[in-house]
């Protein structure tokens, strides 16, 4: 997926409002840490009280969740604080009567009534109005943090293309991107609302073993220091192999990477190099390592003796890549997909907005904004200028028009 995009993705997760982290990856790179998502984790029972809201005015991030129970006051579950999820439902970004498909309905006269006692009638607004600043609040600073963590990797928003996953995080990513610099693409998926569970079940399985040592290796060591060596690296896979057959995996099939933590008179910093015959076989491999160090730790000549302070091994094995279906254009017209119309609060005031049901959208449908594209398990806003397209995934890609 990242791949097609031919650029850095920003993957902006979202289970509601409060953004917990950032990751970035390219295209081609290997998934190390960090090599190249950005994620934004928005939870929805964030409080936006008077008092957390004029902190974050002045730059501060004085927000609490109130998790899952009792939730935000719209679950009807004793919440009482005003919630990101409660200014969507006043809003009309989330449809209180389709919450998980309708299987639970959303009280939204609690959600107004918690705005307006805590939020609108301190301020002097309007209910609207205080729903809406407590969304351009919590956008204004995950963008800010987005935005800082891109620049940290010395790109440009215009560099990368956002993924928005989480229930919410059709809701909150269009307003994100734009006001982290503009992010020119934004695709957002059908189990986004499952995308983690999605990743993580499909990911390659991965053990990681460590052992701490005070092995000294040089050109000339001798054969005492690659026994100790060998011993403990011995350890390591004995330990892994044990692991992955108990997990059903056949030893040919595992893979092992061993990483040295290295110290040396002109570096006494720690350097982490990969080597990777895993074992040391002779004083050639030893030299080889000894410039493995050099390389790594960027000096201009090899060192004649380095310390092995800490032995990292991974072993992993591959399992079958699930195979999504493509699918064949279709027409542009959303109109078979076309629920109907509901008032959506943008920009100070309500619009007539075209609702659509995201799992019978085809490939090549395109929606324009103002529109919400909604499913069981989660929300897309579609805002004015912007364009929702279809693509041959069934996933959707939001560019401006």
């Amino acid at each position: 997926m990242i791949g097609r995009h031919g650029r850095a993705v920003l993957t902006a997760a979202t289970l509601g409002a409060l953004l917990s982290g950032v990751a970035l990856s390219r295209a081609g790179q290997e998934p190390a840490a960090h090599a190249g998502y950005v994620l934004a984790y928005v939870f929805g029972g964030l409080v936006a009280s008077r008092a957390a809201w004029e902190a974050l005015r002045r730059g501060r991030h004085a927000s609490g969740a109130v998790g899952a129970i009792p939730g935000p006051a719209c679950y009807g579950l004793g919440g009482s604080d005003p919630t990101v999820t409660d200014a969507w439902v006043t809003l009309g970004h989330i449809d209180p009567d389709y919450f998980l498909g309708g299987r639970r309905k959303l009280d939204a006269a609690q959600a107004r009534a918690v705005i307006q006692a805590h939020v609108a009638d301190p301020l002097n607004l309007t209910v609207e109005q205080a729903a809406e600043a407590i969304v351009k609040e919590m956008t204004s600073d995950a963008a800010q943090s987005v935005k800082e963590f891109i620049a940290s990797k010395g790109l440009a928003p215009q560099d990368v293309t956002m993924f928005a996953f989480g229930g919410a995080g059709g809701l909150t990513c269009s307003s994100v991107a734009k006001a982290a610099g503009g992010i020119p693409k934004i695709c957002v998926f059908p189990f986004g609302a499952h995308f983690c569970a999605f990743g993580s079940s499909s990911m390659d399985v991965l053990h990681s073993y460590t052992a701490p040592t005070r092995i000294e290796l040089s050109a000339d060591c001798d054969q005492a220091a690659l026994r100790a060596f060998n011993a403990t690296v011995r350890d390591l896979t004995d330990d892994a192999y044990f692991d992955m057959e108990g997990e059903g995996f056949e030893k040919e099939k595992v893979s092992l990477v061993l990483e040295l933590v290295m110290t040396s008179q002109r570096s006494p910093h720690p350097t982490v190099a990969r080597w990777a015959p895993v074992f040391l076989r002779g004083k050639e491999d030893v030299s080889a390592l000894l410039d493995l160090h050099r390389r790594e730790a960027m000096l201009d000549a090899v060192d004649d003796e380095v310390a092995v302070k800490e032995l990292r091994l991974k072993a992993f094995s591959p399992i079958a890549s699930p195979t999504l279906a493509r699918y064949a254009p279709a027409e542009e017209s959303p109109h078979k997909s076309l629920k109907g119309e509901r008032p959506v609060y943008w920009n100070g005031k309500f619009h007539d907005a075209q609702i659509y049901d995201q799992s019978s959208l085809a490939c090549g449908n395109v929606v324009s904004g103002l529109a919400v594209v909604e499913s069981v398990h989660t929300t897309v806003l579609v805002p004015p200028g912007s364009r929702y397209v279809v693509d041959e995934y069934l996933n959707g890609v939001i560019e401006e028009e």
